[in-house]
C-alpha cells in the first residue's frame, strides 16, 4: 500500500508538472548554457513563435548575437533568482515588453544545467504608461493633483517648469505665493460637492512673473462618499490677457483719434451700413448727434468716384477738390480720400476721409483781400510820397519868389518862379 501511495504521488506529480507547465498563464522557457531553447510550453510558443532548435536571444528578441550583459548567464554562475524588466519582439516583429522571472534548475550533483525563464507580458501596460506620460508630463497646460489639505500630491513638467517644484506644498503658496487659501477656491468646491468648477486665476511664477490661467477642477478619487483628490488643469492665458490690453489701448487710441479728427471719417461694413461717422462728419454734411447719417445719404451727397467705390465695393480715389452736398442742399468744397477695405481678398467694408474746405478758402480769399488792400496801401504811399515831394517843390519855389521879391532880386524871382512852374508841372502827369 505505502509503494502504491509513492507511484501515484509520482504520476500525481507528473501530471501536475507537465498540466501546471502548459496551463500557467506565463511565457515559460527552459534554456541551456548554450543558450538553447529545450523546453517551452504553449503560451511561450503563442508569444514569440516556433521555438525549437533555436537560440533564446534569436526567438525572443530577434538577435543573431547573445544579450550584451545577459541575465540568464548571472543566473548560471551564481544561482541567484532574478528579475527583469526586458524587451524584445512578439512572433510578429512588434516591439513586446515583459517581465522575466529567472530561476536556476539543479542537477542531483549541484550544477546547474539549465535556468528557467517566465516572461509576463506587459506590452499594454507600458502603452498606457507613454499614453500616461503624454497625457500627464507632455501637454501644454498645467495639471495637479491635489488632497483635501491642499497639497500638491502630483504635479506635471510644465507646471514645474513655470511654478518649481511643488510636491508636498500647499497649492496656494505654489500658485500665488499666499500665505492663506485662496479666496471662491474651485478646488475646495470640488472637494465640497465634488463637482466640476472652474475660474479664471493670477498666479505667481518661481520668476515672480504674473501669470494668468483659466483653472478647472474635478474629483480624482473618492473615499467614503468624499472626494480624496481633487485634479486641476489650467491653462495659461497671459499672452490672451495681455494681447487684450494691449488691443484695448489700441482700440482707446483710435477711438481718440477718430473722435478728435478734425476731418471726418466714415466707414460701412461689408452689408453697407454705416459704423463710423464722428462729428466732424457729421458737422461736413449737417447732420446733428442724434439724426443717422445712412447709407443712402451718403452716395446722394458724395461724388461720383466715391459712389463707385459703395456700389461696387472695390477700388480707391483721390479727389484733392471737390464739392459734398450737405442736409441743407449746401455744395460744400471738400478733398476726399476713399478706398474699400479688404482682408485677404474679402471686402470688408468702405472708408472715406473728408477735409473740409471751408477755412481754407475763406484764408485763401481774405489772403487776396489783404493782398489787395497791401497793393491799395503801396500805391497810396508812393502817390503820398510823391505830393510830399512836389510841395517840397513848390514850397522851395515860392520862397525863392518870396525872397526874391523883398530883395528886388529879378534874377531870383525869375529862378523861383522857374521851380515853380516845373512842379506845377508834375502835379498834372
Amino acid at each position: 500500500m505505502p509503494e502504491k501511495s509513492k507511484i501515484l504521488d509520482k504520476m500525481t506529480l507528473q501530471w501536475l508538472h507537465s498540466k501546471l507547465f502548459e496551463t500557467i498563464p506565463f511565457n515559460v522557457a527552459i534554456i541551456d548554457r548554450d543558450y538553447n531553447i529545450v523546453e517551452a510550453n504553449h503560451n511561450f510558443e503563442e508569444y514569440f513563435g516556433d521555438w525549437h532548435d533555436r537560440k533564446c536571444y534569436e526567438t525572443a528578441k530577434g538577435l543573431v548575437a547573445p544579450c550584451d550583459n545577459c541575465d540568464a548567464v548571472k543566473t548560471f554562475e551564481d544561482g541567484l533568482v532574478r528579475v527583469v524588466d526586458s524587451e524584445g519582439v512578439d512572433r510578429f516583429g512588434r516591439k513586446a515588453h515583459y517581465v522575466v522571472h529567472i530561476a536556476p534548475i539543479y542537477d542531483e550533483e549541484g550544477n546547474i544545467p539549465y535556468v528557467i525563464e517566465m516572461a509576463t507580458d506587459i506590452t499594454e501596460t507600458k502603452r498606457w504608461q507613454r499614453e500616461y506620460q503624454v497625457f500627464f508630463e507632455r501637454v501644454p497646460c498645467y495639471i495637479t493633483v491635489i488632497d483635501k489639505d491642499f497639497r500638491i500630491t502630483r504635479a506635471n513638467e510644465k507646471f514645474r517648469e513655470t511654478f518649481g517644484e511643488a510636491r508636498g506644498r500647499l497649492c496656494y503658496e505654489v500658485y500665488k505665493k499666499r500665505k492663506t487659501k485662496c479666496e471662491n477656491c474651485p478646488a475646495e468646491k470640488t472637494f465640497s460637492d465634488g463637482k466640476v468648477h472652474s475660474s479664471q486665476q493670477v498666479g505667481l511664477t518661481k520668476d515672480g512673473e504674473k501669470s494668468h490661467y483659466v483653472v478647472t477642477t474635478s474629483s480624482l478619487a473618492k473615499s467614503g462618499g468624499d472626494s480624496a483628490h481633487v485634479i486641476e488643469i489650467a491653462n495659461d492665458v497671459t499672452e490672451l490677457i495681455e494681447l487684450e490690453d494691449r488691443l484695448d489701448v489700441s482700440r482707446r487710441f483710435q477711438d481718440n483719434m477718430i473722435t478728435k479728427s478734425r476731418d471726418g471719417i466714415i466707414a460701412t461694413d461689408n452689408k453697407g451700413k454705416i459704423v463710423i461717422c464722428n462729428s466732424a462728419a457729421r458737422e461736413i454734411f449737417g447732420y446733428s448727434s442724434k439724426k443717422r447719417l445712412q447709407l443712402d445719404d451718403l452716395i446722394s451727397a458724395t461724388p461720383p468716384e466715391f459712389n463707385r467705390i459703395l456700389k461696387r465695393r472695390q477700388g480707391s480715389c483721390e479727389l484733392h477738390e471737390t464739392e459734398i452736398i450737405s442736409r441743407t442742399g449746401e455744395k460744400i468744397p471738400v478733398r476726399l480720400i476713399g478706398s474699400s477695405l479688404k482682408h485677404r481678398g474679402t471686402y470688408q467694408g468702405a472708408a472715406a476721409f473728408i477735409q473740409d474746405l471751408r477755412p481754407m478758402k475763406k484764408l485763401e480769399e481774405e489772403k487776396l483781400e489783404a493782398e489787395r488792400l497791401a497793393a491799395v496801401g503801396q500805391t497810396v504811399a508812393g502817390l503820398a510820397h510823391s505830393i510830399k515831394n512836389i510841395l517840397m517843390g513848390l514850397e522851395g519855389g515860392m520862397y525863392m519868389v518870396s525872397s526874391g521879391l523883398n530883395r528886388n532880386d529879378t534874377e531870383r524871382i525869375t529862378e523861383g518862379w522857374d521851380v515853380l512852374e516845373r512842379n506845377f508841372e508834375k502835379t498834372r502827369w
